[in-house]
C-alpha cells in the first residue's frame, strides 16, 4: 500500500511538472530536472533535456548521489542537520569531479549557505562544465518531496545571471509547489 501511495503522489507531481514545464515562458531550451530523494542518492522522476550537450543526458530513474546534485542539496537543506547526518551515515559517495563535495561538513557548510540563499548549487560537482540550480517543491502539508533544478553549461552563465537563474528556478519550483496545494505563504521570493 505505501509504495502504491508513493507511486501515486509522484504521478500527481510529475504529472503537474510536465504540464508546467509546457506552459512556462521561463528557462525555455534550458534541461530542466525533477527529482526525489531516496536513501542517500537522487532519482529522477520527470526530466527535459535541452538540444545543447551537457555532457549528462539525464533520463527517468537515472541515480545520482544527493551530496552533488542541485536537487539532492535543496532537498537536504530542509533537514536538520541531524537527519542529513543520518541520511549520509552509510557511506560517502566517491567524487565524481574534482569539485564534489568531499564530506559530510562541507556538504553541511554547502546546506547552510543554501539555507541562506534559497537555492543550490552543482558547480560541476556532477559533470565538469555543468551547473545546475535547484530548489526544493513543497506538498499540500508544505513538506519539502521533491527538488526542481536546471542545468546550463557554466561558460554559458555570466556571474550576474545567478540571481535570475535561482529566481527563475525558485518560480517554477514555487508554481509547482501551489499546483499540489502548498500554502503560498511559506514561499520564499
Amino acid at each position: 500500500m505505501r509504495w502504491a501511495n508513493a507511486f501515486l503522489q509522484n504521478s500527481d507531481l510529475t504529472t503537474e511538472f510536465v504540464g508546467l514545464w509546457d506552459s512556462l515562458d521561463i528557462l525555455r531550451g534550458e534541461t530542466i530536472t525533477l527529482s526525489v530523494l531516496e536513501g542517500a542518492e537522487v532519482v529522477y522522476i520527470a526530466c527535459r533535456n535541452s538540444t545543447s550537450p551537457l555532457g549528462v543526458t539525464f533520463r527517468i530513474g537515472m541515480r545520482l548521489p544527493a551530496p552533488f546534485t542541485a536537487t539532492g542539496k535543496a532537498i537536504l537543506s530542509a533537514m536538520a542537520d541531524e537527519q542529513v547526518r543520518a541520511v549520509m551515515a552509510n557511506r560517502w559517495p566517491a567524487p565524481m569531479t574534482s569539485n564534489s563535495v568531499r564530506s559530510l561538513d562541507e556538504l553541511l557548510e554547502e546546506l547552510a549557505q543554501i539555507r541562506k540563499n534559497g537555492y543550490s548549487l552543482d558547480n560541476g560537482q556532477v559533470q565538469d562544465g555543468m551547473w545546475c540550480f535547484g530548489t526544493p517543491v513543497l506538498n499540500s502539508a508544505n513538506k519539502v518531496i521533491a527538488g526542481v533544478a536546471v542545468s546550463m553549461l557554466a561558460n554559458e552563465i555570466q556571474h550576474n545571471q545567478i540571481g535570475a537563474i535561482s529566481n527563475n528556478v525558485r518560480q517554477v519550483a514555487n508554481m509547482l509547489s501551489y499546483r499540489l496545494g502548498a500554502d503560498p505563504s511559506v514561499f520564499r521570493d
